[in-house]
């Protein structure tokens, strides 16, 4: 154990001499109270559900400043749930390219049942994801092997089975610095609940940022959608499903770097 933690800990001195230090959460957040800074540094990490009107209220700034936000908002939606959380360094851990490998693979996001379900309950909220071709052509694609390398720009295609939406259909979009990943999901296709269609093509939008700090790796994420007035009554009920879709992807990148 103490030979694990001593590799992690050299890992990060020989990649500060090399890139530069990393930043610090503290340097982000500076006014964040303590209580909520114990929680971004638990498992679930610590959430925001707000309307639009209110905005976003734990956005970071990117250390390459490339805008987080700017994805987010031109899609105009009708509340924002923020989640901020930071992830110890592990034996496993080996850079953003870690990161990268786990987001890509997708089909291991399948069967994955929320943290806040009764356990052992078979009730995945994804019954089954995997890439597909494009936004026009459905073949089914296998996740490729692991990658030495991280590209720079990076576009592929999903289908996603919910248990509540049913068949829905993601582009992600993934943008790489030296010290960051920013990875962008939106519907290429409106997505359902049983025949009625409650978002809109390209209305959902999901952003991870992703940056190595001194403590662990930083995962901020904004999820939204534009919600059709007839049933903006239902909000709050729409907010949670989709809050809770973005947990799952959250434990399921925490997973597979840790």
């Amino acid at each position: 154990m103490c030979r694990n933690v001593i590799l992690v800990y050299l890992w990060v001195i020989i990649t500060t001499s090399t890139f530069g230090a990393p930043r610090s959460f503290t340097d982000i957040f500076p006014h964040l109270n303590e209580e909520k800074k114990a929680q971004v540094f638990s498992s679930a990490g610590y959430s925001e559900f707000n309307l639009a009107s209110v905005g976003l209220q734990l956005l970071p700034n990117s250390k390459s400043r490339i805008s987080i936000s700017v994805p987010v908002l031109s899609r105009k939606p009708s509340f924002f749930v923020e989640n901020l959380l930071v992830c110890p360094y592990t034996k496993q851990y080996s850079g953003l390219i870690t990161v990268y490998n786990a987001l890509g693979k997708v089909q291991s996001l399948s069967g994955r049942v929320h943290r806040d379900d009764v356990p052992g309950k078979d009730n995945p909220i994804f019954k089954e994801t995997t890439r597909i071709e494009n936004t026009r052509r459905n073949t089914l694609l296998p996740d490729p092997p692991p990658a030495a390398q991280i590209p720079s720009t990076e576009t592929i295609y999903m289908r996603l089975k919910d248990t509540d939406f049913g068949n829905s259909y993601y582009k992600a979009e993934l943008i790489a610095t030296q010290d960051e990943l920013f990875y962008t999901l939106s519907n290429f296709k409106a997505i359902y609940m049983a025949i009625f269609p409650i978002i809109k093509e390209d209305k959902f939008i999901a952003q991870l940022y992703i940056e190595p700090l001194s403590e662990g790796v930083l995962i901020y994420s904004i999820v939204g959608a534009e919600v059709p007035d007839i049933v903006m009554s239902k909000i709050n009920g729409v907010s949670k499903m989709i809050k809770k879709r973005m947990d799952v992807i959250i434990d399921w990148l925490i997973d597979g770097i840790t």
